[in-house]
């Protein structure tokens, strides 16, 4: 008896290999991962041990700041602008692209954590987030059928 044609690989078949595979990937990082929080709460254990007058600044300059009026804000933020430009503009070549460098790691790191909270959030749904109004999902109709399986996606 002739067996029936095989279906092609269907998208399920190809996200379940891609969520193997990622598994794997975390599997083999997360050593890395534990050792790099473990260095980065003691780095923060020894700076709150060494700058506790840091932190009384912090505090003393947010109570100055919530006491300030809308002029004396506008007026220090003036200066603050200036002397942000003229630093600008004194700093050499090298200098600014170390500069520059450094915004574009923190703005990548920002944006890893986000997705890095984003990542397979669909196996743990939450029925009162408002996928809707994040900008990283992209809701739209289900109108496309999926020519092997006839899924709707």
């Amino acid at each position: 008896m002739p067996q029936p044609p095989r279906k092609k690989k269907c998208l399920r078949m190809k996200q379940q290999q891609d969520r193997e595979r990622v598994q794997r990937r975390r599997e083999a990082e997360f050593p890395k991962k534990e050792n790099q929080d473990k260095e980065r709460t003691e780095k923060e254990n020894k700076e709150e041990k060494l700058n506790p007058p840091q932190k009384e600044n912090r505090e003393r300059e947010v109570r100055r700041r919530e006491a300030e009026s809308i002029p004396e804000r506008e007026s220090r933020q003036r200066e603050n602008r200036e002397r942000e430009q003229r630093r600008r503009e004194s700093e050499s070549t090298p200098e600014r692209e170390t500069r520059l460098q450094q915004v574009r790691t923190g703005r990548n790191a920002t944006r890893m954590r986000t997705w890095r909270i984003l990542e397979n959030a669909a196996f743990n749904y939450d029925p009162t987030a408002d996928y809707i109004f994040d900008p990283s999902c992209i809701i739209g109709p289900m109108s496309v059928t999926c020519e092997h399986c006839e899924a709707k996606k």
